[in-house]
Order: structure tokens, then sequence, then C-alpha cells
């Protein structure tokens, strides 16, 4: 069986909830739910906010390649502030296709390759309206999957999650972060033979 990782893109949650003006505890718990989703299958979840310093493509670029170094034959890099329906990931994770998931504000929320992709991504802009479709040209060939709303503001929150909106209990959300596994200060395992 291939092996396949998850590289959950998700940050400091106190911080961008502050920068986003979003309520205490709502990135939390969202990184609780995209958690247990993502362990709901039979994957390897990474999480990538320990990757070193760089731009945001410089990050998804060393963590397709750190994932790769270490044996996956999948890996899908996945941002942390989405709700993401069950059946994307499942898609996601079964495709051999190249797949990637557009944001409705032009970005994208999901990239899921069986080799390194070929982007330069310096050469995307990002935070504009612009970065999906620069990625989706440079890769070619690949798969659509749903659109979805990222949570940038406390307007998206109160579009894609208002049961999230009411306050989680913190020691949940920690104990979920807990077992993460960090790219920057653990060897990925290769896959079985």
């Amino acid at each position: 069986m291939r092996r396949t990782a998850v590289i959950l893109f998700a940050g400091d949650a106190r911080r961008e909830e502050a920068q986003k003006g979003l309520r205490p505890r709502f990135l939390g718990a969202l990184h609780e739910r995209l958690t247990r989703t993502i362990r709901s299958f039979d994957v390897d979840l990474l999480l990538a906010n320990d990757l070193a310093g760089g731009t945001l493509g410089d990050k998804i670029e060393q963590a397709f390649a750190s994932a790769f170094v270490g044996g996956y034959a999948r890996v899908i890099v996945l941002a942390g502030d989405i709700v993401l329906p069950r059946t994307v990931l499942q898609q996601a994770i079964e495709s051999q296709q190249t797949l990637i998931g557009p944001c409705v504000d032009g970005g994208f929320y999901l990239l899921a390759c069986d080799a390194p992709p070929r982007i330069d991504w310096n050469a995307v802009a990002w935070f504009t309206s612009r970065a999906f479709g620069d990625i989706a040209t440079q890769l070619g060939e690949f798969e659509l999957v749903p659109e979805l709303r990222d949570v940038d503001s406390i307007d998206d929150a109160r579009l894609v999650a208002p049961s999230l909106i009411s306050t989680t209990p913190r020691a949940s959300y920690e104990i979920a972060f807990q077992k993460f596994v960090s790219l920057h200060d653990t060897q990925l395992r290769a896959p079985p033979a």
C-alpha cells in the first residue's frame, strides 16, 4: 500500500485569530476538526508550521520535498483555515492525479501530487486573487476538487463554520495539536515495503 502524507499548514491559531479578527479559539476548533477528519484515514498527518523561514512558497516547496524524500508516494498540502468535507480529502488520497482545490478568493486550499510539483513558487502572486491561476498555469495537467471558502475574516467564519464560532475548550484543541508530527524536528519514516 502506498503511503500518503497530509501536510497541514496550520500556524499559531491565537496569532492568526488576532490578525484576521476572529474570536479566540475559533481556529483552534477548526484545526481540531481538520485533525479528526485527516486522522480518520490511513495517512500520516504532518504539521508544516515549524518549517524554516522564507516565503509561503518556500515553505510549500520544502514541505513537498521533505515528504517525498521521506518516502511518501502521495503528498497532500492542506490549508488549515478551511472546513474540509471528508469526501474531498478522500478524493485527494485515492486519486492518482494531481489535484488542486481553489478558494473562493482566488487562492488554493489543497494540492495533492504523486511527485514534487514543478512550480516556480516565487512567480505566484500570493495573497491576491491570482494565486490559484498562477499555480494552475504552471501545473499543466490537473483535476479540480470543489471550490471552498477559506477563513480570512469574521465574515468568512460566519459563512463557513457558524458552529465553530462558539467557544471551544482550549485544552481540547491543544491536546489535538500535540499529536502532530513536525517536518522540522522529526525524521519522516519510509513507507512499509
